[in-house]
């Protein structure tokens, strides 16, 4: 019991009242990662050797669920978000001691995020109050689970007041890597090419040539059985690739994880994959549009090729047109490629990651190291993209 509150802790999204836990969304409104199909098909990938949590809680005398929490309980690499300069000083002290910068945490938050936080609560509920339940809640589980941090993680603008509450409460908030919005108010992306300013329209045209000279053709297919025939470990290896030579090491999925979203939203979930003239899939962009939400998921490329015709560039201007004749409200870019993005017309959205030790050393030590040992928000590089001033 939390404060008149019945909470549950479950293991798996199954387990949870399916019924319930979709009114509490529809009435939170959240995105696509709180749903219960997005969240079978993270935890299908056994992420990190993480063990999932669902905490839920109703009021004492009723079924309606006010509240949940995502969590799941998992080694912690400390390093993992950091530059390749800490990683590579890291790596070489791991050689004699194995263990160091690890630790055991409860994370909230989804393990392939899209930037959104993992807690729901109803707008017509004490958000303070129900904060202190929740928190007590995930603090017990830490206890049990002999964990030595929470961390909240993607506390974004619009949970200012979740973020204000748990800096009153002891977390230590820090500015992680930001997402990128783009504006969707142009028809189509040669609407959105006219309202640039010359020397972006010029580098468009010249990029969307490059693809053109080189044979290359662009398909896009969103029936899930083809989708899953399409998508094999031979075109998985491209991500493989893109992941291998990323900076900030995230979540690495499997082919399971794609054929899981295709069933769960057929229709919404589209790739868009990139043709040699010898029909050889040579890159490709994972994107979901659901309820008007546009999400770029992830990209696959054939490096020899990208340097050749700029694949990446020309994948995102073909699913920055999908998303607008689809008629997406909100188009979400994703996290990293501040430049590229920034030279597109995006915007970037702080995102926060909020860390509380349970033990007043790690906590001091945690004050002190955890500027090094998150990526820093780099401000937006400042673009005069378009011709007129746009309202975002």
């Amino acid at each position: 019991m939390a404060n008149a509150y019945r909470y549950r802790v479950a293991a798996t999204i199954e387990a949870v009242d399916a019924a319930a836990w979709d009114e509490l969304c529809a009435s939170a409104d959240v995105d696509v990662t709180l749903t219960r199909a997005y969240l079978r098909a993270v935890e299908q990938e056994h992420l990190f050797g993480s063990a999932p949590l669902y905490i839920t809680l109703a009021p004492v005398d009723g079924l309606r669920l006010i509240a949940a929490a995502v969590c799941a309980i998992m080694p912690l690499d400390m390093v993992a978000l950091t530059d390749q300069r800490v990683q590579q000083i890291v790596g070489i002290v791991r050689r004699y001691a194995p263990s160091f910068l690890f630790t055991r945490a409860v994370v909230c938050g989804t393990l392939v995020t899209l930037g959104h936080s993992a807690i729901l609560i109803r707008p017509d509920v004490d958000e303070a109050r129900t904060l202190s339940a929740l928190d007590r809640v995930i603090a017990a589980v830490a206890q049990q689970a002999r964990a030595s941090l929470v961390l909240f993680q993607d506390i974004g603008p619009c949970d200012a007041s979740r973020r204000a509450w748990l800096q009153k409460h002891r977390y230590l908030c820090l500015p992680t890597l930001p997402t990128h919005r783009f504006p969707p108010i142009f028809r189509d992306f040669e609407e959105y090419s006219q309202e640039v300013r010359a020397g972006y329209r010029s580098a468009i045209r010249l990029t969307q040539r490059k693809l053109r000279d080189a044979g290359v053709t662009l398909e896009r297919v969103e029936d899930p059985d083809e989708l899953i025939a399409r998508y094999g470990e031979a075109e998985h290896r491209l991500y493989r690739a893109v992941e291998e030579r990323a900076v900030y090491k995230f979540e690495v999925v499997s082919t399971r994880f794609f054929h899981s979203l295709a069933r769960a939203w057929p229709g919404g979930l589209i790739c868009t994959f990139a043709r040699a003239p010898s029909g050889e899939v040579i890159g490709f962009l994972w994107s979901l549009l659901v309820a008007g939400r546009f999400h770029t998921l992830y990209v696959g490329l054939d490096y020899r090729w990208n340097a050749r015709c700029d694949l990446y560039f020309n994948l995102f201007y073909a699913d920055l047109d999908y998303a607008r004749r689809r008629g997406a409200t909100s188009i979400d870019l994703g996290q990293t490629g501040d430049v590229f993005k920034g030279r597109l017309g995006a915007w970037q959205e702080p995102l926060f990651l909020c860390f509380r030790a349970r033990r007043p050393v790690l906590a001091q030590a945690l004050r002190l190291a955890l500027p090094l040992l998150t990526p820093a928000a780099v401000p937006a590089p400042v673009y005069h993209v378009f011709r007129h001033a746009l309202a975002r």
